[in-house]
């Protein structure tokens, strides 16, 4: 008996017709929009300024093209934020020591928090925090916690291999390496930006309380302060 796989005759449907109702979604336009927020927020804009009529004229795109994508401002601008402050999708640290581990993770934030364009966006997102707690709380869960979770997870397998003391304070060790860079890279003066040697130094400043003494001494590493 001969078998088929054909199906019962019926009319053709063409491969447009089967698609999902509604315009594909474009990724040219996202990406257009996603740098009008910044080229913006970069001429000068604030956050309470925004509007979504010129994003999209900025973008050259229509207001039912933003609104396709996301559902109004604040969640344009977290997308933003994650997409072109942070653009890595997935960030792998190599695992070689808990040093390079976090003098990776602080020349990715050092960079990002030094460029221009992503630079002048943070600085409107930061001021318009303080008086919007829920723009602040979603940009932390979005943005910050997922970076900062990186270093934690830096700190703990240090801890787990006996390179980091068991007493370490994960969190504090974590805000002094996040914070400081913050504080630096904002708040340095345009002629003076700091580069990878500040992130080495601030690396070696924590572990010099931070590492357990043998570990220090089989990794020939830091000297004693």
């Amino acid at each position: 008996m001969k078998t088929t796989d054909e199906g019962p005759p019926g009319p053709l449907v063409s491969a447009a017709a089967a698609r999902r109702p509604g315009r594909p979604r474009s990724d040219q336009a996202e990406e257009a929009i996603l740098d009008a927020v910044f080229s913006l927020f970069s001429d000068g804009a604030t956050y309470d300024g925004l509007s979504m009529e010129m994003i999209a004229a900025a973008a050259k795109v229509g207001k039912a093209t933003i609104y396709r994508r996301w559902p109004n401002k604040e969640a344009l601008v977290i997308c933003a934020i994650g997409r072109r402050l942070h653009p890595e999708k997935e960030i792998r640290v190599q695992g070689v020591s808990v040093r390079e581990d976090l003098v990776y993770l602080l020349e990715l934030m050092r960079g990002h928090l030094q460029d221009q364009c992503t630079g002048a966006a943070y600085d409107v997102l930061n001021q318009a925090s303080v008086g919007n707690p829920n723009l602040y709380r979603r940009y932390f869960e979005v943005v910050i916690e997922p970076r900062r979770e990186l270093y934690r997870e830096v700190l703990r397998r240090g801890v787990a291999d006996g390179e980091l003391r068991e007493d370490l304070d994960i969190e504090r060790a974590m805000l002094m390496l996040t914070s400081t860079m913050h504080a630096v890279t904002r708040n340095s003066p345009p002629s003076g930006p700091v580069g990878r040697e500040f992130s080495e130094a601030l690396v070696d400043d924590l572990l010099r309380g931070a590492a357990e003494q043998q570990a220090l001494s089989r990794s020939g590493g830091l000297a004693p302060a």
